[in-house]
């Protein structure tokens, strides 16, 4: 994955004792090593040296404990905002998820709330509440906390186990993309700044191949506003200077000599609900701004005129230099589909690049009930979740508008040097019945892969580690079938009729890269979209 390329660890599980695996993997299932020691002697081998590879052991080591094995591990979790984190007795890994989603960050009234609801919850099903809650935020967990009050015991039981095998994959990936006594989070001005991107399950809405545009800038005398939103990382160009002075990759004001402060408005080329922003100042490190804020609103305009209304999506935090920013979108606007951004700095200089990360709600109910779209688009919603690997080309490409212009424009993975198969999931932007699929493979000619398998399934699972573990067993959609070099495939007649599906996985054998992926089909149609 783009944030944390490498998904292999740097010690393979499988060539170490039992012993220092326990050492290593024993806090992965809180307070209970005994799941990494019957993992380890299951037996492990490559297939165990990635994460996705050792998550699937060890969850298929808890799900074959009894059910008093299972609820003690549950309860072995922590309260949310219970006495545990407020004496401070929580493991260093709950205490990062915790403050990861500013659980600490409570209101008094928040916090009663969260102890008034532990209890209740306790109380009907006579165990912890679980949920993973690395990358939400304190509203969606009360929110959730208050829904599952209603759910029937024993489905509630399975909920919270399939929660913790979450939190044990994000444990997992940690563990591989980061040194043990790494400290990977670390709160910047009332905001968590993490290494990784906890937003990566939406849509850039602000790139500029779904026509959005920085249509305005106070200032951007030192660089150009339009590359705010550029699609490449930003990067230092040592020694090189412009007119106006040192060349910087991002928009960067002058000194502002005068009162009030700079602000930059994207237009979004489709709009879209926002989820999470990615403001990001890197190489920006004695002239980048000490606080930022974000608003949006809704206007047919380009440049929306002086009395437009804007609503603020996230208040006014502090930033720090060479930095992303992640922060998520104030959760009163989650309905709103918004078509300007606007990104205030405070009072001036250099931000490398923002990230509009949200969803886009097309009108289904202009789509007529035998039209054939291509129900993947990012334009129609359709979103890559999580790969196994995209060394050297984004999943986000497969769905992308357009012809992929090179390699680099599609999904490329490394070269394969041990058994399996490389693969990727996609959410489609509504269920559908799928006719006929693309696989383009254009600019791949010595890299294309062998064959493609695709699965697919109907489910209202939305956390992607949760669907990677699932996917291995989907329904196939279209079996084996050969790819060739640089062209444009059709399959039509091959593609079974599984009935509606809403997310599929693409498994490409061995490794590879492809350049887009198209699923055309029938909106599978639901009372909601008439």
């Amino acid at each position: 994955m783009s944030e944390q390329p490498n998904t292999r660890f740097a010690d393979a599980p499988g060539q170490l004792s039992e012993d220092e695996f326990v050492e290593r993997f024993g806090g992965i299932y809180e307070h209970s090593p005994w799941i990494a020691a019957e993992t380890w002697r299951s037996g492990l081998d490559a297939r165990h040296d990635t994460v996705d590879g050792l998550a699937q052991a060890m969850a298929r080591t808890l799900d074959q404990a009894s059910d008093a094995q299972k609820t003690a591990l549950i309860n072995s979790h922590p309260d949310l905002a219970g006495r545990a984190a407020v004496r401070g007795e929580l493991t260093r890994a709950s205490t990062a998820e915790q403050t990861s989603a500013g659980i600490d960050q409570c209101s008094p009234d928040e916090f009663a709330r969260f102890q008034q609801l532990n209890a209740a919850y306790k109380a009907r099903f006579g165990f912890t509440f679980i949920m993973a809650v690395k990358g939400s935020n304190r509203f969606a967990i009360l929110n959730a906390f208050e829904e599952r009050l209603e759910n029937d015991p024993s489905e509630e039981f399975d909920t919270a186990i399939r929660e913790i095998h979450k939190i044990a994959l994000f444990r997992l990936l940690d563990i591989a993309g980061a040194p043990d006594d790494a400290d990977e989070s670390n709160e910047v001005g009332g905001v968590v700044r993490r290494d990784r991107n906890p937003f990566l399950q939406w849509i850039d809405l602000a790139q500029p191949r779904l026509g959005s545009s920085v249509v305005f800038a106070t200032d951007d005398f030192f660089a150009d506003k339009a590359r705010l939103i550029a699609p490449q990382e930003p990067v230092w160009r040592e020694g090189e200077y412009d007119a106006n002075g040192k060349w910087m990759d991002g928009w960067e004001s002058r000194r502002k000599r005068t009162e009030g402060h700079d602000y930059a408005i994207i237009k979004l080329g489709v709009p879209g609900v926002l989820r999470g922003f990615d403001i990001d100042t890197r190489f920006f490190t004695g002239n980048y701004p000490p606080e930022a804020a974000i608003d949006g609103c809704v206007c047919a305009e380009t440049i929306p005129p002086p009395d437009t209304v804007w609503d603020s999506i996230v208040d006014r935090i502090g930033l720090v230099g060479d930095s992303h920013h992640y922060v998520a979108a104030d959760a009163d606007n989650n309905d709103i589909e918004y078509t300007h951004v606007r990104l205030h700095i405070y009072p001036d200089g250099g931000v490398a690049r923002l990230r509009v990360y949200g969803e886009i709600r097309p009108d289904w109910s202009q789509i007529g009930n035998s039209e054939l779209i291509d129900l993947a688009a990012l334009t129609n919603g359709g979103k890559a979740l999580i790969c196994n690997d995209e060394h050297f080309g984004s999943m986000r490409n497969l769905n992308a508008p357009g012809n992929a212009v090179n390699m680099g424009d599609g999904w490329e993975t490394a070269r394969r040097r041990e058994p399996g198969n490389d693969w990727v999931i996609l959410a489609l932007g509504h269920p559908g019945f799928i006719r006929t699929i693309h696989i383009d493979t254009s600019h791949f000619k010595g890299n294309f892969p062998d064959h493609v398998v695709i699965q697919a399934v109907r489910t209202t699972a939305s956390y992607p580690p949760d669907l990677a573990i699932q996917s291995i067993d989907w329904p196939q959609l279209l079996p084996s079938v050969k790819l060739s070099a640089d062209r444009l495939h059709e399959f039509v007649s091959e593609v079974d009729d599984i009935g509606p599906v809403s997310h599929i996985r693409i498994n490409i054998f061995p490794d590879g890269g492809l350049a887009r992926v198209r699923l055309f089909g029938v909106l599978a149609r639901d009372s909601s979209d008439s």
